[in-house]
């Protein structure tokens, strides 16, 4: 990674606020300069780190400057997972969508094999009425 890239974006995310800092370093964090040079820090030490941290904060150009560390396999996958939550290609989004509706389906499937939400005094509790329209008058 380039010197320049890597002053830039340790300048723009020093300016931002309340950008995520270790407890450890968070009391000589005070001024842009100090933050500054904790980022730059970071991102020469360990790049994979600092993408876990600060890459949602990254723009696509600014994640074109980590193609040079893309040999490092913990770069390259924080950079496949920043690019897909930025610009996401239509499978992925349907993939997303499919995951999140399995997620419902099986909460749903838990309530009604654990839970007693789905009961049939837990129904007739929660909504008396409408609980006696469609089931209560067809029953005994």
């Amino acid at each position: 990674m380039k010197d320049a890239a890597a002053e830039d974006i340790a300048a723009r995310l020093s300016s931002l606020e309340g950008l995520y800092f270790p407890r450890a370093v968070q009391s000589t964090t005070a001024s842009s300069d100090q933050r500054k040079s904790i980022l730059l820090d970071l991102l020469r030490r360990d790049p994979a780190v600092f993408l876990e941290r600060y890459g949602s904060q990254l723009s696509l150009d600014e994640l074109l400057a980590f193609d040079a560390l893309k040999h490092d396999y913990e770069v390259d996958w924080h950079l496949k997972n920043l690019r897909k939550k930025i610009s996401p290609t239509s499978g992925e989004l349907k993939s997303r969508s499919v995951a999140v509706r399995n997620r419902r389906l099986a909460y749903l499937n838990k309530l009604v094999s654990e839970g007693q939400y789905f009961s049939e005094d837990a129904m007739r509790d929660r909504e008396p009425y409408l609980h006696h329209e469609y089931v209560g008058k067809f029953q005994d």
